[in-house]
């Protein structure tokens, strides 16, 4: 029995680190799946997480739209003038100052058709709309 011992020699020692070898390979397979699986759960926390935040900021957002919407009615700036007491009125004709634009007035290229067309604007007079070379301004005459 000695001899087939002597004549083994290292056999055992490559059956020993074939074994080991194996069993690291088979715990970082398992490790491995393991970090993925726990990887996976934390992303999916966090995209709930997200799509709850989400969810609470577009919610926000409404809210903010509907009172921004109703502070900028009519209505309420009336109501807003009144309460301050800020004695606020339309511009009389006598009021407003009119410039005239020539008609061989061209605006610059990188100007020209870059801005949607003006909506009609209240408190435009009559004459102001019958003539497009007369632009009305915000500018009152103020009397000294």
């Amino acid at each position: 029995m000695r001899a087939n011992r002597r004549r083994d020699g290292g056999a055992g020692l490559a059956r020993a680190c074939k074994a080991a070898l194996m069993c690291s390979l088979l715990a970082a397979a398992g490790i491995g799946y393991v970090r993925q699986t726990m990887d996976q759960d934390r992303l999916g926390k966090m995209e709930n997480e997200q799509e709850a935040r989400l969810t609470e900021l577009r919610e926000e957002m409404r809210r903010q739209t509907a009172i921004r919407s109703m502070l900028s009615s009519p209505e309420a700036i009336q109501e807003r003038v009144r309460q301050h007491r800020l004695n606020l009125v339309l511009a009389t004709p006598q009021q407003r100052l009119f410039l005239t634009v020539p008609s061989s007035f061209t605006p610059p290229p990188a100007l020209s058709g870059t801005f949607p067309p003006a909506a009609p604007q209240a408190g435009v007079t009559a004459e102001a709309a019958a003539n497009p070379s007369r632009v009305p301004t915000a500018l009152a005459q103020l009397p000294h």
